[in-house]
């Protein structure tokens, strides 16, 4: 998990240099090892043989002051994969095109493979990235529903819609939409309630 750790902290910062001390705090906090820098410099050995036996080049994972970096530009990642469908969702949906656009943010979402950072939460560095991306994975399942309903999927919509609302119960915006599917499927009263 220390490894994947290391890896994860990375590639939410492609491109970028992430320090020796940033790495050591994410992955343990306040209760170090002995030798916390060793470790790092093991599991980063192991992630470049890693990546190398998995068809990367070896140089994808670089050491450079005053830690390491991950040699990705943030496009590479399925993050940036997603984000960039998100933009070309909204850039499609205000030109009127919302086919294309509900289109292009299934295909975005479609790379989200469970929670982020799911098996690392416990770990110090991943809360704030968790939360963040789980809002951003959110707000985007939120602007997808809204192109479907554009498109006319209420009735497919509604009973996905009545799960979210159960799993999200603040999140008004959900609510609303719940509410015009369900107008929409002449559940009229189901929508007032």
């Amino acid at each position: 998990p220390r490894q994947r750790a290391v890896l994860a902290i990375l590639a939410l910062s492609p491109g970028r240099v992430v320090p020796r001390d940033s790495l050591v705090d994410g992955i343990w906090g306040e209760d170090l090892p002995g030798r916390p820098e060793a470790s790092i410099q093991v599991y980063v050995h192991g992630l470049r043989k890693a990546l190398e036996e998995a068809g990367a080049e070896r140089s994808l994972l670089a050491s450079q002051a005053p830690g390491y970096r991950l040699l990705l530009d943030p496009s590479d990642t399925d993050l940036g994969q997603f984000e960039t469908l998100w933009r070309q969702a909204r850039s499609q949906a205000e030109q009127g095109d919302q086919s294309s656009a509900r289109d292009a943010l299934v295909r975005g979402l479609g790379l989200w493979r469970g929670m982020a950072l799911a098996d690392l939460r416990g770990m110090a560095f991943a809360q704030a990235p968790a939360a963040r991306l789980d809002e951003m994975r959110l707000a985007a399942t939120e602007d997808l529903v809204d192109l479907r309903l554009a498109c006319g999927e209420h009735v497919e919509l509604a009973t996905e819609l009545e799960e979210l609302t159960a799993i999200h119960p603040t999140r008004e915006r959900l609510w609303g939409q719940l509410m015009i599917a369900l107008y929409r499927c002449d559940r009229q009263v189901d929508a007032l309630a």
